[in-house]
C-alpha cells in the first residue's frame, strides 16, 4: 500500500493508492501505460451523474458499499487539489468545492452489481 497520498491521483487506486502506471518505450517514444492491475468502477452519484474511479484488481475484488464513503473522501481531496491550482478567486473555489463536496455515491452503476 502506498501511504504517501490519500487523494485521487491519475493512475492510482482510490482505495489503496497503489500507482498502477508505468512508462514504456513505443516507437522510440516514452508513453504512460496502465499496469494489468488497473481497472475502473463506475458509480451513480446522488445528483444523478456517473463517476468512474480507478481501482486495482485486488481492491475491486473486495469492494463493498462500506467503501463508498472513503472512496468519495479520496475523490473530493483530489478535486480540491485540482481546484487549488486554478486561477479562480477564493470565493469561486469555495463555491465549487461546496457543491462537489456534497456529492455521495448512491450505488455502483456497472452491470455486474453484487
Amino acid at each position: 500500500m502506498d501511504t504517501t497520498i490519500d487523494f485521487d491521483k491519475f493512475g492510482h487506486c482510490c482505495m489503496c493508492h497503489k500507482d498502477m502506471t508505468f512508462t514504456q518505450v513505443i516507437d522510440g517514444k516514452e508513453q504512460l501505460r496502465f499496469s494489468p492491475k488497473y481497472t475502473e468502477e463506475e458509480f451513480l452519484l446522488n445528483d444523478g451523474s456517473k463517476m468512474r474511479v480507478a481501482l486495482c484488481m485486488d481492491c475491486k475484488k473486495h469492494l463493498t458499499e462500506k467503501h463508498h464513503r472513503n472512496i468519495m473522501k479520496c475523490i473530493i481531496k483530489g478535486w480540491q487539489k485540482d481546484v487549488d491550482t486554478l486561477p479562480w478567486t477564493e470565493e469561486k473555489k469555495k463555491a465549487h468545492m461546496d457543491k462537489y463536496s456534497a456529492l455521495e455515491i448512491v450505488i455502483k452503476s456497472s452491470k455486474e452489481q453484487k
